[in-house]
């Protein structure tokens, strides 16, 4: 559909086929983005706009298997994600800006490195965070963090995707 509102511009390109070597460019952007993401300092760890969005990148090329070394960048995901926690508001209860969304990728992080103790704990602290949002206005955005565990348990249980086993993307647990 055409929009002449000004604020469009008209799409005319073809969508029926593919532009040539895509995927090719498409890797290449992605790897320089993780390079400069990699390289920058965050001043929040949020996971919304800091240093746990990075993370996420980690864990995610390497549970699609865009990542060469999937082991090594969920360790690192690991290290960043504990500086990313403690620069945190701890205050804060949601997933985007609080630390239950560096917990929820610890989660994750430990489900690809087949860590399941690991990853039940996690569970365990984004339950202890979700009881604090239910103490909560029921206005409050931050209510939404009452679902955290039971995504997270159900994403990283036994039949999840983990490193050295599927490496298809749209894991139950990305």
């Amino acid at each position: 559909m055409d929009v002449e509102d000004g604020r469009h511009f008209r799409h005319a390109m073809d969508d029926a086929v593919a532009p040539a070597e895509w995927e090719t460019k498409l890797l290449r952007e992605i790897s320089q983005a993780k390079k400069k993401l990699l390289e920058a300092r965050h001043s929040k760890g949020s996971l919304y706009t800091g240093a746990a969005g990075v993370a996420y990148l980690l864990l995610d090329l390497a549970s699609s298997g865009l990542e060469s070394d999937a082991r090594a960048a969920s360790e690192e995901a690991l290290r960043r994600l504990e500086e990313a926690e403690a620069m945190c508001d701890a205050r804060r209860v949601t997933l985007l800006e609080g630390p239950a969304g560096c917990v929820a990728l610890k989660a994750w992080a430990y489900h690809l490195l087949e860590q399941p103790v690991q990853v039940q704990e996690c569970i365990q602290r984004l339950a202890t965070l979700a009881e604090r949002a239910a103490l909560l206005p029921e206005t409050e955005c931050e209510v939404g963090g009452l679902v955290r565990p039971v995504w997270i348990s159900r994403g990283c249980t036994a039949g999840a995707p983990k490193i050295g086993r599927s490496q298809a993307a749209g894991s139950a647990c990305s």
